[in-house]
C-alpha cells in the first residue's frame, strides 16, 4: 500500500498560498484604511469650517412679500459661507427653537437677527426669549419695525433702520441699554439716494442692503471666544466706516 501524505506533509504545500494571498490584499486593506482616515478628516473640516460660519436668521414682514431683500441677503451670505435661513414673521417659535437646537451642538456660534416690519418686532422677541434660553445674542437689526422694543440684557447690540416720516416705523427705546442701540432714521440719511424708499420697500435699497450685509459680516468674522473684545471691535469698525450722517439718534 502507498505511504498516505501525513498532516505535516500537506500543511506547508497550503501555507504558501494563504501568505500570497495576505500579500495580495494588503494594499487593498491599507486603501480602504487610508480612505476612512481621509472621509474622518474631511468630515472634521466641514465641522469645523460650519462652527466658524453664523447664524443668521432673516425674519421677513406681513405675508413675505414686501421684504424681499431679505431674501437676497441670505442668498449673498450663503454663497459666502455664512449660514443664513429666512422665516415669516409667525415664525417666532420656529426660528427660537433653530437657534437653541443649534446652540447646544455649536455653543460658539455667533446668532444674528435680521427682521424687517412685522419680522423686526419678531426679532427683537425671539432675541428676549433667548434670554430665557440662556443664550447670548450677538446682534439683532431691525428694518422698521412697528414696535420699539423689547430691548433685552442679553443682545449685544442692536441696529434699527427706520423711517420717523412714515408714522409705521418705530424708533427703538434705548433707556438704560442706549450703548447697546443705534437708531437709523432713514429721513436723516443724505448719502441714499431715492428717498421715495418708503417702509415697504426699504429692504431692497442697495445702500440699507450693504450697510446691513457689512455688519453682519463683521460680527461673523470675529474668532469665537471673547464675546465682548468681539462686540466691541465691530462697534470700533463700524465707527471708522459710517458716512457722515448714517447714525441718526
Amino acid at each position: 500500500m502507498a505511504p498516505q501524505p501525513s498532516v505535516t506533509n500537506r500543511l506547508p504545500g497550503k501555507a504558501p498560498g494563504r501568505k500570497a494571498t495576505i500579500v495580495r490584499l494588503a494594499p487593498l486593506f491599507a486603501g480602504l484604511i487610508l480612505a476612512s482616515l481621509a472621509m474622518m478628516t474631511w468630515v472634521q473640516g466641514a465641522r469645523a469650517r460650519d462652527h466658524d460660519a453664523a447664524q443668521v436668521y432673516f425674519v421677513r414682514g406681513f405675508m413675505g412679500i414686501f421684504s424681499t431683500g431679505l431674501d437676497d441677503m441670505a442668498a449673498r451670505l450663503n454663497a459666502r459661507g455664512v449660514r443664513a435661513q429666512t422665516y415669516g414673521h409667525l415664525s417666532g417659535p420656529a426660528v427660537r427653537g433653530d437657534i437653541v437646537r443649534s446652540h447646544k451642538a455649536a455653543p460658539g456660534l455667533p446668532v444674528i437677527l435680521v427682521g424687517h416690519s412685522f419680522g423686526g418686532n419678531a426679532a427683537l422677541q425671539v432675541a428676549a426669549l433667548l434670554a430665557q434660553d440662556g443664550i447670548k445674542v450677538d446682534l439683532v437689526i431691525t428694518v422698521d419695525p412697528t414696535r420699539d422694543g423689547p430691548i433685552s440684557p442679553n443682545v449685544r447690540r442692536y441696529i434699527n433702520y427706520y423711517l420717523s416720516a412714515n408714522a409705521i416705523g418705530s424708533e427703538l427705546a434705548g433707556g438704560g441699554a442706549a450703548a447697546r442701540v443705534v437708531n437709523i432714521d432713514i429721513r436723516d440719511r443724505t448719502d441714499i439716494e431715492g428717498l421715495a424708499t418708503g417702509h415697504w420697500t426699504m429692504t431692497v435699497n442697495q445702500k440699507i442692503k450693504a450697510e446691513i450685509l457689512g455688519a453682519i459680516l463683521r460680527v461673523a468674522r470675529q474668532p469665537a471666544g471673547n464675546s465682548r473684545s468681539r462686540t466691541l471691535r465691530a462697534q470700533r469698525q463700524d465707527a471708522g466706516s459710517r458716512p457722515a450722517g448714517a447714525l441718526g439718534r
